[in-house]
């Protein structure tokens, strides 16, 4: 554990949360609980950053491949939900849906929207019924579900898609996978004194969890510098070595100008526990 003054003397958080529920499950996750709103960390960051941030979301161009139908659907709920979107978020990430057109990590991110936040989600979806297909750029659900898809066109395996769990509203890009979660409650364990953020990996299960999705991204050409075969060496060696580590947790806090990060390594049982 250590701690120091660094360039972020004009973030002002909230108190760290004293707990925080997190899933038991995954190879992948990060938390986040500031204390402010999200869009009032992200302002104060950004400027720190020299606007990078926004720069770099811009250059994106994801909001430049809509067309204009798309557009008017999707901004205003952007815009809207942008500064009610709570004060903190969750990240896990599954491993890769090898199904779509274009395979894509499997990864859910979760917020705790504002009463606005949440009535801007409620207000936008068309119902269908399962015999009318949808249109892009309209988002829907269907009957008895109650889960918000938004069809951009990239087929039946990428649809980003809203769905509601424990007072949170919870993005995939994958609508069977936000099906699943729906549909089904993860074990949750509660975290004491998280600080304000939080990142906990499990090396082993998720170097498995990204295994095959890598070797199809360097088949496909799409990882330079690699090929299936020298990826597939790479990804052994680095299953070796993670099978010694159970488990990695990393907390930062940011209070009065002093950041605090603490860091714990749990070593696999056969070979003892270190911190």
């Amino acid at each position: 554990k250590t701690a120091w003054r660094g360039p972020l003397d004009g973030l002002r958080l909230g108190s760290p949360a004293a707990s925080i529920p997190v899933p038991d499950g995954g190879g992948f996750l990060l938390t986040g609980e500031f204390g402010v709103p999200l869009a009032e960390v992200w302002r104060t960051v950004d400027g720190l950053a020299g606007g990078s941030m926004t720069d770099s979301a811009a250059g994106w161009g994801i909001l430049d491949q809509l067309s204009d139908a798309e557009r008017s659907a999707f901004v205003p709920l952007l815009e809207e939900l942008a500064g009610n979107l709570g004060t903190g978020f969750r990240l896990s990430a599954e491993g890769v849906d090898l199904n779509g057109v274009l395979p894509l990590p499997v990864f859910d991110l979760a917020f705790k929207p504002t009463g606005a936040g949440h009535q801007a989600l409620s207000e936008v979806p068309v119902e269908l019924t399962p015999d009318v297909l949808p249109q892009s750029g309209i988002p829907y659900t269907r009957e008895g579900n109650e889960i918000t898809h938004f069809p951009l066109g990239w087929g039946d395996g990428v649809e980003p898609s809203v769905y509601a769990q424990s007072g949170r509203a919870h993005v995939t890009l994958h609508p069977a996978h936000a099906m699943l979660l729906a549909s089904s409650r993860q074990p949750e364990s509660t975290l004491e004194h998280a600080g304000h953020l939080y990142l906990r990996l499990r090396p082993s299960e998720l170097l498995t969890s990204f295994h095959d999705g890598l070797l199809l991204y360097a088949s496909e050409g799409l990882l330079p510098g690699h090929t299936a075969g020298s990826l597939e060496s790479m990804l052994q060696a680095a299953q070796g070595a993670s099978e010694q580590i159970s488990e990695v947790e990393t907390q930062l806090s940011y209070t009065d100008g002093l950041l605090t990060v603490a860091l714990r390594i749990d070593m696999a049982p056969a070979t003892g526990v270190a911190e």
